[in-house]
């Protein structure tokens, strides 16, 4: 986290380690363009305060979409 800026909404960063990965030629691939960062998430966050971020993460982050645990804190007891 101490590389990046801080940012209210943030939740959590994801570390990867990928292995050689088979491309095509991308002759297919559409071109696309970065148009323009989204600030909503940092707008509301900031507006909202650590204890009511914290009351979100823990009722909103707690388990991922298959419904596994996060492991984010704030959301578990350790």
């Amino acid at each position: 986290m101490t590389l990046f800026a801080p940012l209210p909404g943030v939740r959590q960063v994801f570390v990867l380690d990928v292995d050689p990965v088979p491309t095509s030629c991308g002759m297919a691939v559409p071109l696309m363009e970065f148009v323009q960062g989204r600030e909503g998430l940092n707008t509301w966050a900031s507006g909202e305060g650590e204890d009511r971020l914290r009351e979100y993460r823990g009722r909103k982050n707690a388990v991922c979409i298959d419904g596994f645990p996060t492991g984010l804190p704030g959301t578990v007891d350790t």
